[in-house]
């Protein structure tokens, strides 16, 4: 005799995002590598920081692409 076995759902993975993460960008000005914390919350973003090499002020636009990746552009703050 066969019984029938109780079935259960499959298991949920669920991969939970630190919700600051640091994310590196390159100066417009000097080509140093920087980074930035990021919030998910907060996203999309535009926000000015300066370099921490040569201290110009630098435009970030921080936004999420389609494959759910945070993606920071740099360029010169106008």
């Amino acid at each position: 005799c066969h019984r029938a076995m109780d079935r259960h759902p499959p298991a949920t993975l669920i991969v939970l995002m630190d919700p600051i993460t640091e994310h590196r960008f390159t100066c417009p000005y000097c080509w140093e590598r920087n980074e930035t914390m990021v919030e998910w919350q907060e996203l999309p973003m535009d926000l000015i920081e300066d370099c921490r090499v040569c201290c110009h002020p630098i435009q970030l636009r921080i936004s999420i692409d389609a494959s759910d990746r945070i993606v920071v552009a740099a360029e010169p703050a106008a």
